[in-house]
C-alpha cells in the first residue's frame, strides 16, 4: 500500500492557514488548526504493517477527579518504506508551509528512534468503547488479550495539524482499525486493502 501511495501526488487540503491565525488572535483557545492529506484530490487511509514496539495497548491516566481522563495507545516498528513515505508527507508540509508564509513553524515527525510509531486510540465519550474497528474483541476495560501481540496491522486517516501558539506543524492519524497478530491462540490478521474515501 505505501508503494502505491509513494507514487500519487500528495497535498494539503481543508485549512487555510491565513483565516486559521485571524480566528487565533481572536480566540487564543483556538490555537490548533487542522487539515487532510490528499492523495490525487482523494481523501485515503494508510495500510501499514508493523511489529509491535509497545506490550500492547499503552494507557496513561491525566487530569484529576471530574477532569481525569485516560488516553490509549500502541507502537509499531516502521519498515524503510513507511518511513519513506512518511517522510513524503513532511516534506509536502514543509513545501505548503513554505508557500503560505509560514517558513518559521517546526515540522514534528512523528517517527521517534527512527522508526517507531505511536498512534493514539480514540474512545466514545462514556470511555467504554474503542472507536475503530477490530479483528480482537477489545475495549478500554480489557485489552489484556492483545499484550503479547508481535505484530499489528492498522489503518489510518491522515490529517495535519498547525499549533499556532507553538509555531509547530505536524501529521496526525485517526486510527480506523487495528488487526492484532498475537503469538499465541489469536484469532486471525484480517486482511486490510487500500481505501480512497
Amino acid at each position: 500500500m505505501t508503494l502505491e501511495l509513494s507514487k500519487l501526488p500528495l497535498a494539503i487540503h481543508k485549512i487555510d492557514l491565513v483565516k486559521s491565525g485571524a480566528l487565533f488572535e481572536k480566540k487564543p483557545e483556538k490555537k490548533i488548526a487542522m487539515g487532510t492529506i490528499k492523495a490525487e484530490d482523494k481523501a485515503f487511509s494508510w495500510d501499514v504493517t508493523g511489529d509491535m514496539c509497545t506490550q500492547g495497548i499503552n494507557d496513561a491516566e491525566f487530569g484529576e477527579g471530574k477532569n481525569k481522563r485516560t488516553n490509549y495507545s500502541i507502537g509499531l516498528t516502521l519498515e524503510e518504506q513507511d518511513q519513506e513515505f512518511i517522510q513524503k508527507c513532511l516534506d509536502v508540509l514543509t513545501s505548503f508551509c513554505n508557500d503560505n508564509d509560514a517558513e518559521d513553524y517546526e515540522i514534528v515527525d512523528p517517527v521517534k528512534d527512527s522508526d517507531m510509531l505511536y498512534v493514539k486510540l480514540k474512545t466514545d465519550r462514556s470511555g467504554k468503547k474503542f472507536l475503530f474497528k477490530s479483528n480482537t474483541k477489545i475495549t478500554p476495560k480489557n485489552y489484556s488479550e492483545v499484550a503479547n501481540c508481535a505484530r499489528v496491522n492498522v489503518v489510518l486517516g491522515m490529517n495535519v495539524y498547525f499549533n499556532l501558539d507553538e509555531k509547530k506543524a505536524g501529521v496526525s492519524f485517526n486510527t480506523e482499525e487495528i488487526n492484532f497478530d498475537p503469538e499465541d491462540d489469536a484469532p486471525p490478521m484480517k486482511k486490510t486493502k487500500y481505501s480512497s474515501k
